[in-house]
């Protein structure tokens, strides 16, 4: 009897130990690696004297060796580094001399950022969300408001595997090229034009933007928020 109890205690004692050690893998991600996460979000910029609180669409997208990369419309793609400790993500940015110089502290509760400590940038939002597994961008079509300098309108989204068209009075064929930065980012560079998409959710954030040096003015953009 006292070695059937035993016995039962042990192997009792192994499945809660398991059963813990499983709640805490499915709490945070990897503390050695991000590589299957990436982070969407805004931040507020003001791109003009009569632009100004912008909600600019980012991300960061978590590379291999704790290497990362932030990508947006403005300073489109700046490499950079990261690290993870007691659950505090930290990234950062310009090491390599590029425009951004910022660093961020993410607080990563449970697998959710719960807060941000940004230098360098007014983060308004931060996600940490899966990166899928195949474009999710490809044959997609979405639909929204989209802000320019001369208003909002109503816009159409349409996706290929490769190119992307934005129109104002329904879809159009995609036709202009767009790379992939992971399955859910995605940036175009053409025609001094800088964009962003990033997968939010099932919605897709973006930005086309033109500095002032571009257009010899204030500078050119268009952002929004489409769903399907």
């Amino acid at each position: 009897m006292k070695i059937n109890t035993l016995i039962k205690t042990t192997c009792l004692a192994v499945v809660m130990l398991i059963t813990a050690c499983s709640k805490d893998k499915n709490a945070a991600p990897g503390e050695t690696s991000f590589t299957q996460y990436y982070i969407a979000g805004q931040y507020s910029a003001n791109l003009s004297s009569t632009a100004t609180n912008v909600p600019v669409p980012y991300a960061i997208i978590f590379n291999s060796d704790s290497k990362c990369t932030f990508a947006d419309a403005v300073f489109g793609v700046v490499k950079g580094s990261y690290t993870y400790s007691n659950g505090h993500l930290v990234t950062n940015f310009g090491e390599t001399g590029g425009f951004l110089v910022a660093t961020f502290d993410f607080t990563v509760t449970n697998g959710t950022i719960t807060q941000a400590s940004p230098d360098g940038l007014g983060l308004l939002t931060y996600k940490l969300e899966i990166t899928p597994a195949t474009n999710a961008f490809s044959n997609g079509q979405y639909t929204g408001g989209v802000t320019t300098v001369d208003g909002t309108y109503i816009a159409y989204l349409s996706f290929s595997d490769s190119q992307y068209n934005i129109g104002q009075s329904g879809y159009n064929t995609p036709d202009i090229v767009y790379t992939l930065q992971n399955n859910a980012v995605a940036t175009r560079v053409s025609n001094n034009v800088t964009g962003v998409f990033v997968f939010d959710n099932g919605a897709v954030m973006m930005m086309n933007y033109i500095p002032p040096a571009a257009v010899n003015s204030s500078s050119a953009y268009e952002y929004g928020t489409l769903t399907k």
